[in-house]
């Protein structure tokens, strides 16, 4: 005896996904998850998240394409499946800021994101040119810490490095990473920042109106509150 689910198609940019709501033993899979990973003391990977929430329950594109999302694309996409499979609404427990007085707030998830698609071209700082990558592949790039996983993202990315006039396209991952790893600091920080002005950009936000004392304000969230089932 078998429920048979009802998928839903929605668009990570121009992409197009299908998948099924999450059932109870998703929740199960990922709670286990939580459990063994507070035992170890640590947290779950993206890599970790992709496997217990998002392989099992998308239909179409395939694990290769869902590969090449950028990781503001993977929460985007969570966020789609969470919206039809626990609440399409935010709760959270505000202080204001102004009175001090605890309320909650609740708010529609699609009226608190905004999703700005990446948008490449070329980066030169002093005598170095970097080609980006706009579909690559983030296989095994996701398994360490933020900063680092960030970093491996930012490799990924990179496409061609033309140093002077000597050009190296499509070098592999070991030879960015090396390559960047000896960069100079300033020069690394230069051009990584105009990466980040340039990749995409998953934001939450929500307005704020104090119900005691009328303040208003912006509440900017790096994660949906209350997102999964703990």
């Amino acid at each position: 005896m078998k429920y048979t689910n009802k998928s839903i198609n929605s668009y990570i940019g121009d992409l197009e996904v299908e998948f099924y709501p999450w059932t109870g033993k998703n929740e199960r899979d990922y709670l286990s998850l939580v459990e063994k990973c507070n035992k170890e003391d640590k947290e779950a990977t993206d890599k970790d998240v992709l496997e217990t929430l998002i392989f099992p329950v998308v239909i179409k594109p395939d694990i290769k394409t869902l590969n090449k999302l950028s990781s503001e694309q993977q929460k985007l996409l969570l966020i789609k499946i969470r919206e039809v499979s626990i609440s399409d609404e935010i709760t959270d427990d505000v202080i204001c800021p102004e009175c001090e007085k605890e309320q909650v707030i609740k708010e529609k998830i699609k009226d608190c994101i905004s999703y700005k698609p990446k948008s490449f071209k070329d980066v030169v700082v002093q005598d170095i040119q970097i080609t980006w990558n706009t579909s690559p592949h983030f296989n095994n790039t996701k398994k360490d810490e933020v900063i680092n996983s960030i970093y491996n993202e930012f490799l990924c990315y990179v496409q061609d490095v033309k140093i002077g006039e000597e050009s190296y396209n499509e070098p592999s991952f070991k030879d960015k990473k090396e390559f960047f790893d000896t960069l100079p600091t300033k020069i690394f920080d230069e051009i990584f920042n105009k990466y980040t002005e340039m990749k995409d950009e998953l934001e939450i936000r929500t307005p704020f109106k104090c119900k005691n004392c009328e303040h208003e304000d912006t509440i900017i969230y790096e994660h949906i509150p209350n997102f999964l089932w703990i």
